[in-house]
């Protein structure tokens, strides 16, 4: 965090972290990715063949594609939200979130897309 430039350290008896900057200006998306805090990584199915070898390669891969929307939807949530927020109560994050929630179609199992 610190390389990150989220906080800063002081040696020392009194020594610590500090934030580097105020809590509103810190992005929580911009610290989880320092962290290396992401669900999906677009490099992964080129560094992990898994058993089947045509995986890796497949243009039409159906779980790459999911990882890949849950990982924007998480990005976008995450891009509108400071430390500040985080320290305001759970009934506020949420109402703060809500906004940018992407609706889910939930189809029965006789039901299907298409």
């Amino acid at each position: 965090m610190r390389r990150a430039g989220f906080v800063l350290s002081t040696r020392g008896k009194e020594g610590g972290y500090t934030l580097a900057r105020t809590p509103v200006q810190i992005n929580v998306g911009e610290a989880l990715a320092a962290l290396g805090g992401r669900l999906f990584d677009s490099r992964f199915c080129e560094r992990h063949s898994g058993s089947v070898l045509l995986c890796t390669h497949s243009p039409d891969c159906s779980i790459r594609s999911v990882w890949r929307v849950l990982q924007d939807v998480v990005d976008g949530v995450l891009a509108h939200m400071t430390l500040k927020d985080l320290l305001r109560s759970e009934r506020e994050v949420t109402a703060s979130v809500s906004p940018h929630a992407v609706p889910l179609t939930v189809l029965s199992p006789t039901r299907r897309a298409g």
